[in-house]
């Protein structure tokens, strides 16, 4: 989730920069799209790939 989080602000600054004109009014409503339209699964460094 981190990694789309990421790619969301990041894609948002060139926006900005490139012609001023944002997908999201603002960085929460970037991150109520996100939470609201991916799900999500914390992380497991332990969890082996094939596994449930």
């Amino acid at each position: 989730m981190a990694m789309g989080k990421a790619a969301y602000y990041y894609e948002r600054q060139f926006q900005i920069v490139t012609n001023g004109k944002t997908e999201f009014k603002t960085l929460n409503d970037m991150l109520f799209h996100i939470w609201s339209n991916y799900s999500y699964e914390i992380y497991n460094p332990y969890k082996m790939w094939g596994e449930p």
